[in-house]
């Protein structure tokens, strides 16, 4: 009698035992046929239907096989179905198998196999046995494996340590040229090192609300003033400091070249929309203290903003040193003020890292942007630095700083 077995991906004819004995059971003969009926023709009924889709979801290490049982003679019942794969085609029961068992209902099957080799050929077809044998479906489908992804790069072990000088400034200020000679002189002597940020307030160029959160957090004593990485002065005074402090400050802080935390920075501008897009990944190396909570902000700078400045250095002899604020008048007109901070973003207070991303060896991204208004693009500059703070109430210090033309691009150095 001729027994029928269809799968949607197979489909098995079998020959059953011709002879009866009431002595003893012959040997089961083996199959003697198997017809392959394409799908689609409506003959499906000739022996296995290969679908094409028999593999999907292939990834690695993992693939999931599927069929469909159309077709089930309870007389000749399945003792065991599946799949088997191998990387030879035509695999067999010695091969890697699924193995899933009797079967009595038509309908849908699936197996998801594991342990597969990454950016490997392998070849599955699917099978069943009955008391007569096992049948397999004539033609493998065969499939490949995904390459295995590399490893994200971890983060760098150290950085260049860099200073970021944040002077709170005012062109009423006369004595405020000792801050700026001192930005200057500093970032000459240490180009590439170190960055000056000018917070205007009360004149034209004032930017409030960056003075009063500098002001609110670490407390403004005096025009000129300055924050070094926002850490106390090399002689343990007070974190704003005076200009004339700055320079030990940025000498002891630069003592230990490498830092645990730096940035690789994009720029971006889109003219037609005047907005600035800062790309920022944070590394922080195999020394970065995991207790810490980091922040990181975006600072977008100004150059050649003229605007008048009172000058008290003005031929006074103990500033004969501090050209060329020593031989201009006592109110320089229409100077032009360098470094001026025209944007905080995302904000003064800066985008907080997530405790689980800010571990050893990983790093952080984030996206910000920002309309640079009236500001000329071809005079900005672009700050980013990371604060840290080992409580949400302590004052927050630089870890490090990152800076460059609007446009450009740095990284991790």
């Amino acid at each position: 009698m001729l027994k029928k077995y269809l799968f949607l991906g197979v489909m098995v004819l079998a020959m059953a035992s011709c002879g009866e004995s009431t002595t003893q059971p012959p040997e089961p003969p083996p199959i003697t046929e198997v017809k392959i009926a394409l799908k689609g023709t409506g003959d499906d009924t000739k022996g296995f239907v290969m679908d094409k889709d028999v593999v999907s979801d292939v990834t690695e290490t993992t693939a999931r096989f599927t069929g469909t049982f159309v077709n089930i003679d309870p007389a000749d019942p399945i003792l065991d179905y599946g799949h088997v794969w191998g990387k030879a085609d035509n695999p067999t029961l010695t091969d890697s198998k699924s193995a899933m068992g009797a079967r009595t209902a038509t309908g849908a099957f699936n197996f998801d196999a594991t342990g597969l080799e990454p950016n490997t050929s392998y070849f599955v077809r699917a099978y069943l046995t009955t008391k007569n044998g096992t049948a397999y479906m004539p033609s493998s489908v065969s499939f490949k494996t995904k390459e295995k992804e590399a490893p994200k790069p971890k983060a760098p072990e150290y950085y260049t340590q860099k200073v970021m000088i944040e002077q709170v400034t005012g062109g009423w200020c006369g004595w405020c040229p000792v801050g700026k000679f001192h930005i200057t002189d500093l970032m000459k002597n240490k180009p590439n090192t170190v960055v000056g940020v000018a917070i205007h307030y009360g004149d034209p160029l004032e930017n409030r609300s960056a003075h009063d959160f500098i002001n609110k957090a670490y407390g403004i004593s005096g025009y000129p003033g300055g924050m070094v990485n926002r850490v106390r002065s090399a002689a343990g005074a007070d974190i704003v400091m005076y200009p004339t402090e700055w320079p030990a400050t940025v000498d002891k802080i630069l003592r230990k070249p490498q830092a645990n935390v730096g940035l690789a920075v994009v720029t971006a501008f889109d003219a037609a929309t005047k907005r600035l897009t800062v790309d920022a990944k944070v590394g922080f190396g195999k020394e970065a203290n995991s207790k810490l909570t980091y922040y990181v902000t975006a600072y977008l700078l100004e150059d050649d903003l003229a605007a008048d400045q009172a000058n008290y250095l003005s031929g006074d002899g103990r500033f004969k040193s501090y050209e060329p604020f020593y031989s201009l008048p006592s109110k320089i007109a229409g100077y032009k003020h360098n470094e001026v901070l025209r944007r905080a973003f995302p904000a003064m207070s800066g985008e907080e890292i997530n405790k689980a991303i800010a571990l050893p060896g990983n790093e952080y991204s984030g996206q910000f942007q920002v309309s640079i208004g009236d500001s000329n693009p071809d005079k900005c500059s672009v700050v980013v630095f990371i604060t840290s703070a080992d409580s949400p109430s302590a004052k927050r210090r630089v870890e490090n700083v990152q800076f460059m033309k609007l446009g450009e691009s740095k990284s991790y150095d």
